[in-house]
C-alpha cells in the first residue's frame, strides 16, 4: 500500500566488479486515489464507527474509559468491578477464585449497560469483540499514517472496499493519572474479557483484550494477543452488525 498523496521515488541501478556502480534515471510516483474514511465499511462482518467514542472528528483520540465502564476516566475513582485492593472481581468473572463473592457469572463480553459505545452512540452501536478485532488486524495497516496533522493506524479495506479506510488516532493510555502516557501509540478496547482459554494468563479474569500496535514489530501486534488492566483507560470505537 502506498500513502495517497505522497510522491515515491524509484532509482534503478547495477553494481558491477570493483564497486563500480551504474544509476538509471529516477522516476517517481504519487497515487491519486483518496481513502474515504466515513463509511466504516471495510468488507468485515461489522462496521466500524468513523471517529473513536467522544471525539468529533476522526483524526480526534475522543474520551478514554476503563473496561466496563461508561463515565470517562478519572484516576481518583476506584474501578467499577474490582474489591478495594484490587484482588477480586465483582462482575465479569470466569473463575470462582477470582470472584469477591466466590462464584464466577461467567459474564465474558460486556454487557450492553456496560458498554460505553452502546450508551453515547446507541443500541445499534457496540464495542468490538476480540474477533472484530483480530479480523481488523488481518486487514493491511498503515503505521504512522498522517490525517490532519494526526498520526494513527490506517486500516485499508478488502477487495471492493480497497479505498475504504478506518484511521485510528494515536491516542495512549491512563493509568492511575489523567494524563495520557505512550501517546505514539494506539489502544482501544475490545469488549471480550480474558479468560482462562487466552494466551495472555496473566490478565484471566483481570483484564481485556486490545488493539494496541505494540509488542515484537508489525507482525508481532498484529498476531499477537494483547490483552490490558480493565482498570486501565483506553480509547473506545464503537461497531455495528451489517444490514
Amino acid at each position: 500500500i502506498l500513502y495517497p498523496g505522497k510522491t515515491y521515488t524509484i532509482t534503478p541501478y547495477i553494481v558491477i566488479e570493483q564497486n563500480i556502480v551504474y544509476f538509471g534515471k529516477s522516476k517517481s510516483y504519487k497515487p491519486t486515489e483518496s481513502i474515504f474514511f466515513a463509511s466504516g465499511d471495510l468488507g468485515l462482518s461489522v462496521i466500524w464507527a468513523n471517529k473513536n467514542v467522544g471525539a468529533t472528528k476522526t483524526q480526534d483520540v475522543g474520551g478514554y474509559y476503563a473496561w466496563g465502564v461508561t463515565d470517562a476516566y478519572s484516576a481518583s475513582v476506584s474501578y467499577k468491578w474490582f474489591n478495594a485492593n484490587g484482588s477480586k472481581a465483582n462482575k465479569y468473572v470466569s473463575q470462582n477464585s477470582h470472584s469477591e463473592s466466590g462464584t464466577a457469572d461467567g459474564l465474558t463480553v460486556l454487557d450492553a449497560a456496560d458498554d460505553v459505545a452502546s450508551k453515547t452512540m446507541g443500541s445499534e452501536w457496540r464495542m468490538p469483540t476480540k474477533k472484530e478485532i483480530d479480523d481488523l488486524k488481518a486487514l493491511d495497516c498503515l503505521e504512522g499514517y498522517v490525517l490532519n496533522g494526526k498520526k494513527g493506524l490506517l486500516f485499508v479495506g478488502n477487495g471492493d472496499h480497497k479505498y475504504d479506510g478506518l484511521f485510528i488516532p494515536y491516542g495512549g493510555y491512563k493509568d492511575k493519572s489523567d494524563t495520557p502516557v505512550s501517546t505514539d501509540y494506539a489502544y482501544l478496547w475490545s469488549s471480550s474479557l480474558v479468560t482462562a482459554s487466552s494466551s495472555a494468563p496473566e490478565y484471566i479474569d483481570y483484564g481485556a483484550y486490545t488493539l494496541q500496535n505494540i509488542g515484537g514489530g508489525y507482525w508481532g501486534w498484529k498476531g499477537t494477543d494483547i490483552a490490558a488492566l480493565r482498570c486501565s483507560a483506553r480509547n473506545v470505537r464503537g461497531v455495528k452488525a451489517r444490514k
